[in-house]
């Protein structure tokens, strides 16, 4: 996602998304859910604000680059994390018949051998 540069969160703007995004909600899926909606919209901005227009002028990136990177890196982390939680609650949620009981379980028969 790109922003025009006149619509362009301020980053102070953005890191208090991101703070509201961590206080208790519902579920812990609502809480990476926003956190990821955060970190991109962080992600653009620095992109949008910092990252192009270096690029044009063929400024160095070496301070800039690496944040970027890590907000990215975070982003994709909190994703993962949302779809496994999201994943485990769907096992959890499904009953699975329990395991056939081997020929010599104590169970078997009353608990008689």
């Amino acid at each position: 996602m790109t922003y025009d540069n006149d619509k362009t969160p301020a980053l102070g703007e953005l890191c208090a998304e991101i703070s509201a995004a961590l206080t208790p909600a519902r579920s812990q899926t609502e809480i990476l859910h926003r956190q990821t909606q955060a970190l991109d919209r962080l992600f653009s901005t620095v992109l949008d604000r910092y990252i192009g227009p270096k690029l044009e002028n063929g400024q160095s990136l070496e301070y800039q680059l690496p944040l970027l990177l890590r907000v990215q890196r975070q982003c994709m982390d909190t994703a993962k994390a949302a779809e496994t939680i999201a994943y485990m609650q769907g096992l959890a949620a499904k009953s699975f018949p329990p395991p056939p009981l081997a020929k010599n379980d104590e169970q078997t028969e009353g608990g008689q051998k």
